[in-house]
């Protein structure tokens, strides 16, 4: 299969045989000269799309698919686009207008922002604009809202060339008659601030950062009665190998800590569910690896956890004040309550359920297992 990380030399070698001049980096290729006009828009990906890094991905995967027809497989196809930066290749580059796109969601002022969390303010300090735009100078916090509508409308731009690819993936199942066989899991690995809350890129705990899509398909007829169902529960990607091994009529190792999402799929509630989505954060290595410093704590209190449900968000630092937000009257997360009189007892009910959380999901590499005379026996 085809390889796309590190330096994307593999990228990179194959691009050069199609003609282009390769210079010294990856990111060099998305590095528009002095004096580039304005017209309105984001500047255009140099590379035609038949030649994107989506592309290219694409095709390995049908390439894969061909070979495989009538065997059992396994592909995880990996699209690194839309990802930073934001440029994408015609004719996507123009499919979205900035001016349709909605303006980020925010506080009043960059000031007003600051002054929720030391965090917060930390990252609109120092995240710099070029961590989404490399052309881009200054802080993220400062790109005027027109530059923000240009970059939204890259990054739309990108997400339809994924999804037209990924349909170029699905007609390729279906022509050669695999897709009635094959369970076709959609996600992500993280979001984009896209300017929400004055930032750029997946930074700290706005929700913009980790609420990713998560769509499954099952070609089985038990499933024929719930498709296109949108399932409102709190999933999250930890679910994904227990969903695939349920599939295969396996058991999912006892280590993981999701559940299958067949249920859902087959039309039936699981008897039990989780009522929050988690998430986590190590910064330690932002601004510079400076952010210990810059918060006044030890490099080792550089993280967070983060919780929400229907009615609160709450954030739990290592080293700093929680967070607290109702999300009924303050769906933004803009106004921390965690010390509001009001909201003091929720504020200390989640923080036991951060608690419990954290000690059910702690390492549980062994968890299950007892010695015997034949090495490690696993508890039924």
């Amino acid at each position: 299969m085809r390889d796309f990380e590190g330096d994307r030399l593999h990228y990179l070698a194959w691009l050069s045989g199609q003609g282009y001049e390769i210079p010294g980096a990856y990111e060099d290729l998305f590095r528009p000269g002095p004096g580039r006009e304005d017209d309105g828009r984001f500047p255009r990906s140099p590379v035609a799309k038949e030649h994107s890094e989506t592309a290219w991905c694409a095709d390995g995967a049908l390439d894969y698919l061909r070979i495989r027809r009538g065997k059992p497989w396994f592909m995880h196809l990996g699209f690194f686009r839309p990802h930073p930066p934001f440029m994408a290749p015609a004719p996507y580059d123009r499919l979205v207008d900035p001016r349709d796109t909605l303006p980020p969601a925010r506080g009043a002022s960059v000031e007003a922002e600051a002054a929720v969390h030391p965090l917060t303010r930390m990252l609109l300090s120092t995240i710099k604009a070029k961590t989404a735009v490399r052309y881009m100078d200054g802080l993220a916090s400062e790109v005027p809202l027109s530059e923000t509508a240009k970059m939204r409308a890259a990054y739309f731009g990108l997400l339809a060339e994924v999804d037209h690819h990924v349909g170029r993936v699905v007609e390729q199942l279906h022509e050669t008659g695999q897709l009635e066989n094959t369970l076709i899991v959609l996600t992500s690995d993280h979001g984009e601030q896209l300017g929400d809350h004055y930032l750029v890129a997946k930074r700290g705990y706005f929700p913009q950062s980790y609420h990713i899509p998560c769509i499954v398909v099952d070609p089985r007829a038990e499933a024929d009665g719930t498709r296109g169902r949108k399932v409102s529960a709190f999933t999250e990607n930890i679910d994904v190998l227990p969903t695939l091994a349920d599939w295969l009529g396996e058991r999912a190792p006892r280590q993981c800590d999701g559940a299958s999402l067949l249920p859902f799929v087959r039309g039936e509630g699981p008897s039990r569910w989780r009522d929050a989505a988690h998430w986590e954060y190590d910064f330690r290595d932002t601004a510079g690896g400076k952010a210990h410093e810059i918060l006044g704590i030890d490099r080792d209190d550089c993280s967070l956890a983060a919780m929400r449900d229907d009615d609160y968000a709450y954030v739990h630092f290592a080293g700093l004040e929680p967070l607290l937000f109702d999300l009924r009257s303050d769906p933004g997360w803009l106004v921390n309550v965690a010390e509001h009189p009001a909201h003091r007892e929720a504020a200390l009910k989640y923080a036991r359920r951060m608690l419990s959380w954290r000690l059910r999901h702690a390492d549980r590499t062994l968890t299950g297992y007892g010695i015997s005379k034949k090495g490690l026996v696993e508890s039924r």
